[in-house]
């Protein structure tokens, strides 16, 4: 996939993540929060399981055998289950667009955190005064909306 079509893809899927942020905050201020978050992952686990039975059946792969020697592994789904609920409460207080920008603003700078330290196994990037600069401009950003 060439990166033009990559940049795409994530493009949409902003798009998406936007329309999911929204539909979540309303699904739970109509059910109520912990209902609404325990019905998405419902149906989370029902795509997944779907997904899992007819086009990952033949695969030899052990997912216990895995998470026994890296437990850390799971922290996904803990974290994930922690973020929708949130996103959710925090869309239904404060709005999906100052949600979704503090969450872009949040994940760049922490994949700053990640690169400059080159955890994971990335090549660490160097800081520079335009690294700081564009930081700088996004938390700004963020605190305009807010006002």
């Amino acid at each position: 996939m060439n990166k033009i079509t990559l940049y795409a893809l994530i493009f949409v899927m902003g798009i998406i993540t936007a329309n999911i942020n929204a539909a979540n905050g309303i699904f739970a201020t109509k059910v109520g929060l912990l209902e609404s978050v325990l019905t998405i992952h419902l149906i989370g686990l029902t795509m997944s399981s779907i997904y899992f039975l007819f086009l990952e059946k033949n695969k030899k792969r052990s997912a216990l055998a895995l998470i026994k020697t890296k437990p850390y592994l799971l922290l996904g789904g803990f974290i994930g289950s922690f973020a929708v609920v949130s996103i959710s409460f925090a869309v239904q207080n404060i709005g999906v667009l100052l949600v979704s920008t503090a969450l872009i603003a949040g994940q760049f700078i922490f994949s700053f955190v990640i690169d400059m330290n080159g955890w994971f196994g990335f090549d660490k990037l160097e800081l520079t005064k335009s690294k700081v600069a564009s930081i700088i401009i996004m938390i700004t950003g963020v605190a305009l909306l807010s006002i």
